[in-house]
C-alpha cells in the first residue's frame, strides 16, 4: 500500500477544516458601537435660526445702547450677550469710550437682515451667520459738556456680517460671537 504524501495530507486537512467549519456554531461578531442616534437640529429651519439671530442681536444692541448712553460704564453687563471669545474686544471698546468721557444718546436698530449660514456644530450647539444692516441715524455722541461730536460724514447705515453661537445654558438662545464690517457691496 502506498503512503500518503505530505501534499495529500495538507490538502485533506484544508478540505476537512472547511467542511467542519460549516458544521460548527456561527461565530459571534465582535461588539461594535450602535449607530449614532438621530440628532435633532437646534433649529427646525433656516427661518427659525434667522429669527433667533435677530432676537439675539436686538437684545445685544439694547444693552450696547444702554452702556454707550452711560458713557461705557459697567460694560460687564454685555457679558451675557456675547461669546467668551468676543467679550474682551467689546469690553475694551466700552473702556475706550469711558476713558474718552463721551456719552451716547439714542439707539441703533437693525434691518435688512438675511441669513448667510446656519449649521449645527455639535449636539445642541448651533452656529449662525447673518448679514445685518445697523442703522445708527438716531445715535449721537456727545463730549463732557454735552456738545455733539458725531461728524456729519458718518455713515448712518452700517453693513455687518454677524456670527452667532448657541449660548451656554440654552442651545436656541444665540449670543454674538463676532461682528465684521462688510467690505463687499453695501446691502444697506
Amino acid at each position: 500500500m502506498r503512503t500518503p504524501t505530505r501534499g495529500f495530507l495538507a490538502a485533506s486537512m484544508v478540505v476537512a477544516a472547511t467542511t467542519l467549519a460549516g458544521c460548527s456554531a456561527p461565530l459571534v461578531p465582535a461588539w461594535t458601537n450602535s449607530p449614532d442616534p438621530v440628532v435633532e437640529p437646534v433649529f427646525a429651519s433656516n427661518d427659525e435660526a434667522l429669527a433667533a439671530a435677530i432676537t439675539s442681536y436686538e437684545a445685544y444692541a439694547t444693552m450696547s445702547n444702554q452702556i454707550t448712553n452711560e458713557g461705557g460704564a459697567d460694560s460687564e453687563r454685555i457679558t451675557e450677550y456675547v461669546s467668551s471669545g468676543y467679550r474682551a474686544e467689546v469690553i475694551a471698546a466700552f473702556a475706550k469710550l469711558e476713558e474718552s468721557g463721551r456719552i451716547g444718546s439714542g439707539a441703533s436698530t437693525i434691518d435688512t437682515v438675511s441669513l448667510v449660514r446656519y449649521h449645527d456644530v455639535a449636539v445642541g450647539s448651533a452656529s449662525v451667520r447673518a448679514y445685518m444692516c445697523v442703522d445708527v441715524t438716531d445715535v449721537l455722541m456727545r463730549d463732557e459738556e454735552g456738545a455733539v461730536t458725531t461728524t456729519a460724514s458718518r455713515p448712518n447705515r452700517i453693513p455687518l456680517q454677524v456670527s452667532f453661537v448657541s449660548g451656554p445654558r440654552e442651545s436656541t438662545r444665540l449670543i454674538v460671537e463676532k461682528e465684521d464690517l462688510w467690505s463687499g457691496t453695501d446691502f444697506c
